[in-house]
């Protein structure tokens, strides 16, 4: 399947249409669709954020996409990425500690689970942190953004 896009937010979609392995010639070689994108979707792009030996096992790691700051947690060899940016005070997550899947903020102690951005521990309900796909390709960490 070949995805193109063009400035209007269209999708062009051509579907080759295979029968054991081969084109199938006795059909239309292809079918063409257009779908109108829904203007709530957006599209993910991986992105380089840093080399995997920038993030230590238990450590953690600032990076800034698409003007988003992100922050990217090593848990024995792999690799999570979250919104820097505590939901509580505006803290940078980075500057806290990290205590097994716990990014801890060091302002005020707000605890979310590095994999999923799900507030942990905190004495008041504050929202959650946006997570990001994380792929790691040979020693580079990309994310989805």
């Amino acid at each position: 399947m070949i995805k193109c896009y063009d400035i209007t937010g269209t999708i062009s979609v051509t579907c080759a249409l295979y029968a054991n392995g081969k084109k199938n010639k006795t059909k239309a070689n292809a079918i063409r669709k257009t779908i109108k994108i829904n203007e709530y979707e957006s599209i993910m792009e991986k992105i380089f954020a840093c080399k995997t030996d920038d993030v230590k096992p238990g450590t953690m790691k600032k990076v800034t996409m698409d003007g988003k700051e992100i922050v990217v947690t090593n848990l024995n060899g792999e690799f999570f990425a979250c919104s820097d940016t505590c939901t509580h005070s505006g803290a940078s997550l980075s500057e806290g500690t990290v205590d097994d899947h716990k990014i801890i903020c060091g302002w005020h102690g707000a605890q979310f689970d590095c994999r999923t951005g799900n507030l942990e521990k905190f004495p008041v309900t504050i929202n959650n942190l946006q997570s990001y796909t994380v792929t790691k390709e040979s020693d580079n960490i990309m994310i989805e953004v």
